[in-house]
Parts: C-alpha cells; structure tokens; sequence
C-alpha cells in the first residue's frame, strides 16, 4: 500500500502541474476553489480551472491505463511552468 501512495503521488508529480498538484492536493483537504484561491493568491476561476484541467488529465490515464497506480505509466511529461512560478507545490 505505501508503494501504492508513492507511486500515486510520481504519477500526479509527473502529469499535473504545479499549480494542478496544488489544487488537487488542498481540494482533497476539503477546501473548497475560494479558499485555495486565497492560499495560492491565485483567483477562484484560475484555481477552478486547475482542478478542471488536472481531473480531465487524470481521467485519461485512467482512461488509457485502467489505474493510476499502473507501473506502466510513464513517468517523463513536459510540464507548464507560467504560473507554476508563483505557487510552489506543497
């Protein structure tokens, strides 16, 4: 289970953002996009699109691989990094 979570947490590093990663990790926390918002300093629209983007980007692996934990995923992805200058990933 713990290579699992390691695992897991490659694939969100490698596909997602920083800004995406971001997002998703404080959403999953329970904060809703006006409170990351305010963490990140980032507008609600902004963190509402990050969250859209990083479920769409997931689904298709999911899509593709049948699991987010499949050794099979490739770990090496071009990543943005615009915005990703503001917000460090936690």
């Amino acid at each position: 289970q713990k290579y699992s979570l390691y695992r897991l947490g490659q694939v969100l590093k490698a596909y997602l953002t920083t800004v995406e990663y971001t997002v998703i990790f404080l959403y999953l926390q329970g904060l809703d996009c006006g409170e990351i918002g305010g963490i990140l300093e980032l507008e609600s629209k902004v963190v509402d699109n990050a969250k859209t983007r990083a479920r769409l980007k997931l689904q298709k692996i999911v899509q593709q691989y049948g699991s987010l934990s499949n050794p099979q995923i490739p770990l090496q992805r071009r990543k943005r990094t615009d915005l990703a200058m503001k917000v460090k990933a936690i």
